[in-house]
């Protein structure tokens, strides 16, 4: 008869197998093994052609009958059902192999956010791993929350999926306090002094910021199609997330993102999900709340009146810079709303606006 060694295969071969040998080398019948065993012949007959799984209590059944080990039998059905799952496993990876480049795999492994893997279904587990997914095809069950998009950027839901798995990793790192909407509020006004600082300057100083109020801030480089120029997340510990990018490298835009992001943490904390889509969010009540708190923070109404009434009349690039000193902010951001809001045109006064790049 078969030993109880097991019997290693890379093919899935169902216990039934190596029962009908053990029928056969005993001198049974599957009828008379049936009635030993006190079941339905149909049962035996079932388990012999594949057709019906080996359980605990048949395989303390056959222990019985046969005097081998009933872990024996169970072992064989798991050996069995992960090889079946193994081999749908692998068709299944082989099918997701086209979507590789729509993750950016090769940039991926470029910039150090995952490992290198010759093998294409490996560089699909990777990727899954990576992701925290079962399947590239769930990829959108990672979506957030709210993002902004600006209107016409090119977008892929999966360079904005690995992109906010970045910042998601990045954030389980930090050790946060408990999220106080407050404390928050008022460190929010010494980052807006930051606006005139270098990137070396304010990037660790806003981390450290945001961090005393229980919010995690994290600059992660965009991908090609990434669409999103910010997202604000609630991580599972209560913590809000903001995550930022230089998509489009002028600090004006870079500061009113992050601002805009602030805006949504300040609003009461929402559980349901907010999608955004290609060109505009599907919830604009709070897309334009966070709009007005940041065009607020970063220049008061008043002042922003007092602007804009001059502008209207006269504004030379040199009274901006004033203008700028006065209000304590980068002279780029009066020259992006300006532009923003058609009061000048977008070709002017770009000198007295600063462009960001990325260090590392």
């Amino acid at each position: 008869m078969t030993s109880a060694r097991e019997i290693m295969s890379d093919l899935p071969i169902h216990p039934g197998e190596t029962l009908a040998d053990a029928i056969e080398e005993h001198g049974l019948t599957q009828a008379k093994l049936a009635a030993l065993m006190g079941r339905p012949t149909q049962v035996v007959n079932e388990i012999v052609r594949g057709k019906k799984n080996i359980t605990s209590e048949t395989a303390l059944a056959l222990e019985r009958v046969f005097g081998v080990p009933a872990a024996f039998w169970v072992r064989l059905q798991a050996r069995y059902d992960i090889t079946v799952a193994r081999v749908a496993e692998k068709a299944a990876i082989e099918q997701q192999i086209p979507l590789l480049n729509a993750f950016r795999y090769n940039e991926l492994v470029r910039r150090g956010w995952i490992e290198h893997a010759k093998d294409k279904t490996e560089r699909v587990r990777v990727l899954c791993k990576y992701l925290g997914v079962a399947s590239l095809h769930q990829h959108a069950a990672t979506l957030p929350a709210s993002f902004r998009i600006t209107g016409g950027s090119r977008y892929s839901d999966e360079a904005l999926a690995v992109w906010l798995r970045r910042g998601e990793l990045l954030a389980r790192d930090m050790e946060l306090p408990g999220f106080d909407r407050d404390r928050f509020r008022d460190v929010l006004p010494q980052i807006r002094r930051l606006t005139t600082e270098s990137p070396e300057v304010f990037r660790p100083r806003m981390a450290d910021l945001c961090e005393s109020a229980g919010v995690a801030l994290v600059f992660v480089q965009e991908l090609p199609k990434v669409g999103a120029n910010g997202v604000t997340r609630w991580l599972h510990t209560g913590n809000p997330l903001i995550q930022l990018n230089l998509k489009w490298k002028w600090a004006d835009i870079l500061w009113f993102t992050f601002f805009h992001e602030a805006g949504h943490v300040m609003q009461p904390k929402r559980h349901d999900v907010m999608h955004y889509g290609k060109r505009q969010a599907t919830d604009t009540r709070y897309e334009s709340e966070a709009n007005q708190f940041a065009s607020d923070i970063l220049i008061p109404p008043d002042r922003w009146r007092y602007i804009k009434h001059e502008a209207d009349q006269y504004l030379s690039r040199a009274r901006v810079a004033e203008l700028a000193r006065e209000v304590g902010i980068d002279p780029g951001i009066i020259v992006g709303r300006l532009q923003h809001e058609r009061v000048i045109r977008h070709s002017e006064m770009n000198n007295l606006r600063r462009q960001y790049v990325w260090a590392e």
